[in-house]
């Protein structure tokens, strides 16, 4: 309809153009006046300048339209390259996630093969999903035989400052799970203001400082809690009070929640939902040739999702399951090891184990003159027990007296079950004076705690300790053993339900000495 318009408006200009010109040429043929002259030019440059106008107009309007079309074609061609360029960063966007996926995937492998420690494990699994994946914190849940369902066993807070571990023993977990009712969404959530920490130990490491204590809940202990302090100056160390203060705040933002933990297990399959505070949790199960075992749980900061460069929640979860398969065998083969290196009536390690760290232990002190003490530790008439209440009831009485050893001892210390009704305690770093306390800090305990027949009678029990501590120059490992153990016969002469002290006789004090004194001589001389 345009262009019928443009056409009638150029024919009109041309009609109009000729009328004029054939007006000025008949007033040009009959000049009967001047005024008829002016008129006849007149109309002809009136012509002239009409078909100039028409001209000039429908030239430039071709060109416009020559031009309107070449910025279309062109605007087109911009267009395609725009979708080329877009399509080109989704590939770049999604190769950098398959190489992301792909580097998590290594990482992970990685660490399942490094890593003989389940401990140690888990700590690379979680810096694994902190880094690649953005995850805020990792619990693995797993089934436990006296609980009706899974149970929270570890659990990790992570940030680019500290990194709070919690090791969680069975009973624990069990205390922990009954205070998380799954089947509420409200009751599923752990009250964290109830945890807490004591018996804390600070260990400088590089740029790092690792904190680790005993974890509490309602004042029961429950397990063992790691604090990882990033950035520090190794010579200026905070002061236990501060740290205890930063544990306890890091304790605070600990977010133990057991949502979609028993569907995913029941299911068999992860598991993910977001929660109201823009957090996503993705729960994946943990399986041993098809048995269910556990389930590990992820929790996500949404707000990382508005970056174009994040996983997505399929991806993580993608990743959670192959981290799984990693995890499900690296808890077989801890079970395997626990087994192996653990008694299992009393939980403590056996005399295997026990004479195989005592070995390092000792290697380290010779090299380096550092502190390192053992202590034995014997229940009295203990086959009297035996006799009397029977089996059932001794060993009662041993678990019993180990759980004080597992309460009473540091977080480095290594409790043992040296034979029969004889345990151990092994204290690298300690020094005598502060074995000795401790060994009188557990006989007290023993001694005063009430124990319970299998039959629900009550029955006091007590316990004798000998306690030796590395010398120099001493050579053997069996000679820090057999120092501990004639303290150990010394307090049972002596009338048991004592601790007493391997000290060396005066004549070997004496030859020390002169010795000593021999050798000043002979570098003065």
């Amino acid at each position: 309809m345009k262009d019928f318009w443009h056409i009638a408006w150029r024919g009109v200009l041309i009609i109009l153009a000729l009328t004029t010109l054939l007006a000025a040429g008949e007033l040009a043929f009959r000049p009967e006046s001047d005024v008829r002259s002016s008129a006849a030019t007149l109309a002809a440059i009136t012509a002239a300048g009409l078909l100039l106008i028409q001209h000039l107009y429908f030239s430039g309007r071709a060109r416009v339209e020559r031009y309107r079309k070449i910025a279309e074609e062109s605007a087109a061609e911009v267009g395609g390259y725009k979708m080329q360029v877009r399509s080109l960063e989704r590939d770049r966007k999604s190769l950098r996630h398959q190489i992301e996926t792909l580097t998590a995937h290594r990482e992970v492998s990685r660490a399942a093969s490094q890593h003989t420690s389940f401990e140690d494990f888990l700590d690379e699994i979680a810096g694994v999903v902190h880094d690649l994946a953005g995850a805020r914190n990792l619990t693995v849940f797993l089934a436990d035989e006296s609980s009706t369902g899974p149970v929270p066993r570890a659990f990790y807070t992570l940030s680019r400052a500290t990194d709070i571990c919690l090791s969680i023993t069975d009973a624990g977990g069990v205390m922990l799970m009954n205070d998380m009712d799954p089947e509420d969404e409200d009751e599923c959530v752990l009250d964290a203001e109830l945890l807490g920490a004591k018996k804390l130990n600070v260990t400088p490491r590089g740029a790092q400082a690792l904190v680790s204590g005993t974890l509490t809940y309602k004042g029961a202990d429950i397990g063992l809690v790691r604090l990882t302090l990033n950035h520090v100056d190794p010579e200026n160390l905070p002061s236990i009070s501060t740290i205890g203060t930063l544990m306890a705040g890091e304790l605070g933002r600990v977010r133990l929640d057991c949502r979609n933990v028993v569907e995913s297990m029941v299911h068999r399959k992860p598991l993910h939902s977001v929660q109201s505070r823009r957090m996503a949790d993705i729960a994946c199960p943990l399986s041993i040739d098809s048995e269910q075992i556990g389930v590990v749980k992820v929790s996500f900061d949404l707000k990382a999702d508005d970056d174009d460069a994040s996983m997505s929640l399929n991806e993580r979860a993608r990743l959670l399951s192959d981290s799984a398969k990693h995890i499900a065998r690296a808890i077989h083969s801890e079970r395997i090891y626990e087994q192996a290196i653990k008694d299992q009536l009393t939980g403590l390690f056996n005399k295997r184990y026990m004479l195989s760290q005592l070995e390092g232990y000792f290697n380290v002190a010779s090299r380096h003159d550092t502190h390192l003490s053992v202590i034995l530790i014997d229940i009295d008439h203990f086959k009297k027990v035996n006799d009397t209440w029977g089996h059932l009831t001794g060993d009662i009485i041993l678990r019993e007296v180990s759980a004080i050893l597992l309460d009473g001892v540091r977080s480095c210390d290594t409790p043992c079950r040296y034979g029969g009704e004889e345990l151990a305690v092994i204290l690298p770093e300690g020094s005598l004076d502060g074995s000795v306390g401790l060994a009188e800090r557990l006989r007290e305990a023993i001694e005063q705690k009430e124990y319970i027949s299998d039959k629900g009678q009550p029955l006091h029990v007590t316990a004798s300790f000998g306690v030796a501590k590395f010398r120099p120059g001493m050579r053997r490992l069996e000679d820090l053993i057999s120092h501990a153990d004639a303290a150990l016969y010394e307090s049972k002469e002596n009338g048991r339900n004592r601790v007493t002290s391997w000290q060396p006789p005066a004549d070997a004090e004496l030859s020390e000495k002169s010795k000593k004194i021999s050798v000043r001589k002979s570098v003065a001389k």
